[in-house]
């Protein structure tokens, strides 16, 4: 799980960026109602989560933890129509993360995965974005 300060981050940075319409997010535990996926033009949505890998003190006793994650944001079209869309979408959402100016959230990296199917229906197709982070908690 990653620790709130970083979710917030997140979260307010994919909400500014306004790549998809707000009610196209799906964000953990809250209410969602997927897009039809027979709209015109194709919907393009994503569903956001966040997980900290590691949270160790930087050095003993100084009361500082460092916590090392990972925010995933994975991209969705109906299956059928095409990836470029959803790859700029996917491309756009890495570059939200980008050349940000320095704060306790250090986004490090970001991946874009390959293609698969996204949902047990066969609606929707997937392309996953993973940005690395790092949070020293004081």
């Amino acid at each position: 799980m990653s620790s709130p300060e970083v979710w917030l981050d997140a979260c307010a940075r994919i909400d500014a960026a306004a790549l998809v319409p707000p009610d196209h997010i799906s964000w953990p535990n809250e209410a969602f109602d997927l897009p039809d996926p027979t709209a015109d033009p194709a919907p393009l949505w994503m569903a956001v989560t966040a997980s900290g890998n590691l949270s160790s003190p930087i050095e003993l006793g100084g009361g500082v933890w460092q916590e090392d994650g990972a925010i995933w944001v994975h991209c969705f079209t109906p299956t059928g129509t095409g990836e470029l869309a959803l790859r700029q979408l996917a491309k756009a959402v890495a570059n939200t993360f980008r050349d940000l100016p320095p704060g306790p959230v250090v986004y490090t990296g970001a991946e874009i995965g390959m293609g698969e199917p996204g949902d047990e229906n066969g609606n929707w197709y997937r392309l996953s974005v993973r940005i690395e982070y790092r949070f020293q908690d004081l």
